[in-house]
């Protein structure tokens, strides 16, 4: 697959993913997640992967608090694999049986304290790829 359509892809699956999220109700009892956590190695492998595609379009720069604070270096790779490692546990603890109303809440809480801002970051960034890509 071309990188661009690739990139293309990912974008529009990342917007996806960020708008459930948004949407997702605060529900549910945090469950105990041992069990369902990423591997370091298996993330770095995925990150290592990203930034081989993504190459020097992998770095860019993005305000982590928009209403107080300087820009700071960010990589698409590492918000790509750690919404990977976010969404993947939930999905794996799912597919293991645990009921859906009981991982609401730690998604809904994954979302507001991590990977919701590595995926406005990197679907920034995107824009700016794709868009110097076209």
């Amino acid at each position: 697959m071309p990188r661009r359509r690739w990139l293309t892809e990912i974008e529009a699956a990342l917007a996806d993913a960020y708008a459930a999220a948004v949407r997702l109700p605060p529900a549910g009892s945090l469950r105990d997640g041992a069990g369902f956590r990423m591997s370091s190695e298996e993330w770095s492998r995925l990150y290592e992967a990203l930034r081989s595609v993504l190459g020097e379009s992998d770095q860019y720069r993005v305000l982590v608090d928009p209403l107080d604070g300087s820009p700071v270096s960010a990589s698409v790779a590492d918000d790509f694999a750690s919404i990977y490692r976010a969404l993947r546990e939930g999905a794996d603890a799912l597919h293991s049986g645990v009921a859906p109303e009981e991982l609401l809440f730690e998604w809904r809480l994954g979302f507001e304290a991590d990977w919701g801002r590595h995926a406005l970051g990197a679907l920034s960034a995107l824009r700016g790829i794709v868009g110097s890509e076209g």
